[in-house]
């Protein structure tokens, strides 16, 4: 798919999305959930931030179970709607998850629970679309491109093979990722 303008872009994306078959959408999703298990970038995270998937986002809550089950240490984010900002909270269990803001479920803000910035981190990150350049389009609100340029671990753009496309519009203010993953494997790296 290649159009030039976001918004046009989006709606297509978000058209496409939701006549996505469910069944396609399960097994995928749980297939990408293996091929980020296999990355050197999960293996060696102490961190895995993360978030909690939109009925059309690749649902990767097994992964979440196992990362934690795994050892790792998970954080979700919260969206501040002020600032457009993202903060991430640890989580020890996916029970703690409240309805937050835009109906996502998101982690207690305990103080004593908010990430750190620390290299040894692997950020997933959702997107409506991918590009094989490691290029997102999001939701339009600008959460993770003010997130990601500070991010000094490793970011992974996670979707299933249906949202990739020929090319991403990109602007100054829009941040690559490092790698981009879907059910097929490594698209970018």
């Amino acid at each position: 798919m290649q159009l030039t303008d976001k918004s046009a872009l989006r709606a297509s994306l978000r058209h496409r999305l939701a006549k996505r078959d469910p069944s396609f959408a399960a097994a995928a999703s749980l297939t990408l959930c293996d091929r980020i298990r296999q990355l050197p970038a999960y293996e060696n995270c102490r961190w895995l931030l993360a978030f909690s998937p939109l009925s059309d986002e690749p649902d990767i809550i097994p992964l979440l179970q196992t990362a934690l089950a795994d050892g790792h240490r998970v954080a979700l984010p919260v969206c501040d709607p002020m600032t457009h900002t993202l903060r991430f909270y640890e989580i020890t269990s996916l029970t703690e998850r409240e309805r937050g803001h835009y109906g996502i479920a998101e982690p207690p803000t305990s103080p004593d629970r908010l990430w750190q910035p620390t290299a040894d981190a692997l950020c997933l990150v959702p997107a409506l679309g991918y590009d094989r350049l490691g290029h997102r389009l999001g939701r339009g609100g600008g959460y993770y491109d003010r997130f990601l340029p500070y991010f000094t671990g490793v970011s992974c753009g996670v979707c299933l093979s249906d949202q990739l496309c020929d090319r991403i519009p990109v602007t100054p203010t829009d941040f690559s990722l490092s790698l981009v993953v879907t059910e097929g494997g490594i698209c970018c790296a």
